[in-house]
């Protein structure tokens, strides 16, 4: 299936709400492992799995999880950390945010320090995108360059309303009211 991506060059869209879980504690890691997920090897990575749930370590003991549309994956997690030990739920608001199509790379020239296209496929990428703090997760499962921004909800509004104005002006698209194809597939 062609994404609207491969179609237009610069694409922009929000997620609709994705279900993540935060998670930090001694027993953290080992408790993702008893429940059958993969946990990143190294600080500020992402693994996914088969069935497109996210993981995301943020430091040796904290994790993101994030479930694909429609997984009810992050709510029975969330069910079964009542009974887990020294593993605790932290807040996880984040809003999401997409950014697709083959001028990915022009478009973060304009709006952070980091060359996305010399970046790692699996790293995340703490940086501050025209102004916004925000975490930027590559999604190496789709054929052209697709990039996850995950910020918080205080400055969500913000940064649509900029990162909209700049995909106008680069002769992109900007998706106000549903994601790309890719994107609904959980890609």
């Amino acid at each position: 299936m062609m994404s609207t991506a491969d179609q237009k060059e610069l694409l922009l869209s929000r997620l609709p709400c994705q279900p993540k879980l935060r998670i930090k504690g001694p027993r953290a890691e080992g408790w993702l492992l008893e429940l059958g997920l993969e946990n990143p090897a190294a600080l500020f990575l992402a693994v996914q799995g088969a069935d497109g749930t996210r993981v995301v370590r943020y430091g040796s003991q904290e994790f993101v999880i994030a479930g694909p549309p429609g997984s009810h994956r992050v709510r029975d997690l969330r069910a079964v950390l009542r009974d887990a030990s020294q593993v605790f739920e932290t807040a996880s608001e984040e809003v999401e945010l997409v950014v697709e199509g083959a001028d990915c790379h022009a478009f973060f020239a304009q709006t952070c320090a980091i060359n996305f296209a010399l970046a790692e496929a699996h790293k995340v990428i703490l940086t501050r995108l025209a102004g916004a703090s925000c975490a930027i997760l590559s999604d190496p499962t789709t054929s052209a360059p697709r990039y996850l921004i995950w910020v918080d909800p205080s400055y969500a509004h913000y940064l649509w309303e900029t990162l909209s104005q700049i995909v106008t002006d680069l002769g992109g698209e900007v998706r106000r009211d549903e994601p790309s194809a890719s994107a609904a597939a959980g890609r």
